[in-house]
């Protein structure tokens, strides 16, 4: 549906309402599968790989490999457009003497003169990723940056045409090489045809899980405009739109309805719903809120106060193995971003599509939320970087500047130094 949201009927924004809530739901959908069985489909496969496989490093290394996608990620396909344009400059003779200044005026300059149709071409086709719930999408600057900050941030960068056409080559055959690495560990171990099924079962949940992650973004791009002029004519604020129902929003359009016979102010003290067995909600208001957060924060300052040195009482799981030592960053939003530095430990509550230029250049990641199948997981096994999610109040208990180390398959971070 191609409407004018500004001279569209009430009616008309309602159903483009109606029809933006509808994608967006049908994506979270396959979000929320891979979120519902990813405890059935990761026991089951544990217990498989443990039939054949005693050592808890090796199994772990086995697992990953066995788990990694067959199919490019949209982040693998915007990488790879990234490198094409970088390709594209390496053969300009200017390049090496610009990167070698460390000038990133004349670079921008040299992006825009040479490569900016592909500029405007990725934020087209990828600009909507980290939009997800309220987030803005990537722009032509974004892009800009993103392949002036690869050229520059990335040292081991050989700025040859050809050793960057193999570079291209590497990421867009990754998922073949994946596929062939799962077919002789498949023959390796000699899996039971059952057990391979499983596994490859589970291997499509995540990739699903992932990528209808970055789906819900394109999703929400398509809704968010709506959503702002439905508001602009309502004359209501973000906080209240939220606490609207979805039948409410309709009929505040197509049926004229005052806003005013909507109990907002009681619904406004209500800070959630609790679902018990018996299939009724039961409010949670803010006294009773402010006393579980009090509790929380209680606990919260208890566990950092009393974790050791190292840390060794707070335990995470391993999401992509490998050891890793660096500086601690931490990320709790897009503000956060202009701090964190190539090889710097990126460490956050969770992550999300915005998050991964920074985890293209980290040089590992702790997350306090996620399993295996989380964004966080998945992105760092397609980068090939430790990584540890679950690890509890990880944000709290560490702070900027710490070095630390760990390897991912123990789940434990030591700090090194507190900087």
């Amino acid at each position: 549906m191609e409407i004018d949201l500004s001279t569209a009927h009430n009616s008309e924004l309602a159903d483009a309402f109606i029809e933006g809530r509808k994608l967006q739901s049908e994506t979270a959908l396959f979000d929320q599968f891979g979120i519902l069985t990813e405890d059935y489909f990761l026991k089951k496969v544990q217990s498989i790989l443990g039939k054949y496989i005693e050592d808890k490093e090796t199994l772990f290394k086995v697992f990953q490999k066995l788990t990694n996608p067959w199919s490019l990620s949209t982040p693998q396909k915007e990488l790879i457009d990234i490198y094409k344009c970088i390709l594209k400059l390496s053969k300009i003779e200017k390049l090496d003497s610009i990167v070698n200044q460390k000038d990133y005026k004349k670079l921008r300059i040299m992006i825009i003169q040479n490569v900016i149709e592909d500029v405007k071409k990725m934020s087209f086709e990828y600009g909507w990723l980290p939009v997800f719930l309220k987030n803005s999408s990537w722009g032509e600057d974004h892009y800009i940056r993103e392949i002036s900050n690869t050229i520059m941030d990335s040292l081991s960068l050989d700025l040859n045409p050809d050793a960057i056409k193999q570079k291209i080559d590497e990421l867009s055959d990754i998922n073949n090489k994946n596929k062939k690495v799962v077919e002789s560990l498949y023959e390796k171990y000699n899996f039971k045809q059952s057990e391979t099924i499983i596994i490859d079962i589970f291997r499509l949940v995540m990739d699903t899980r992932n990528e209808s992650e970055y789906l819900i973004g394109y999703a929400s791009l398509v809704l968010l405009p709506i959503i702002q002029e439905i508001q602009n004519r309502l004359q209501i604020s973000d906080t209240t739109f939220g606490v609207l129902y979805f039948d409410e929003i309709v009929n505040l359009l197509n049926k004229n309805e005052l806003i005013s016979n909507i109990p907002i102010d009681d619904r406004l003290d209500v800070c959630g719903y609790w679902f018990i067995d018996d299939h009724k909600f039961t409010l949670i208001d803010k006294e009773i809120a402010t006393t579980f957060l009090n509790k929380q924060k209680s606990l919260i300052e208890s566990i950092v106060e009393n974790s050791s040195k190292n840390n060794e009482d707070i335990v995470g799981i391993c999401a992509s193995v490998g050891k890793v030592e660096g500086i601690v960053k931490i990320i709790n939003g897009i503000e956060d971003f202009e701090k964190f530095k190539t090889d710097d430990i990126l460490v956050a509550e969770s992550t999300t599509a915005d998050y991964v230029p920074l985890m293209r250049k980290a040089g590992g990641i702790i997350a306090e939320h996620g399993g295996v199948t989380c964004h966080a997981a998945i992105v760092s096994r397609e980068l090939g970087i430790p990584a540890i999610v679950g690890y509890p109040l990880a944000t709290k208990v560490f702070h900027d500047g710490q070095r630390v180390y760990f390897d991912a398959i123990t789940g434990i971070v030591k700090i090194i130094s507190e900087g």
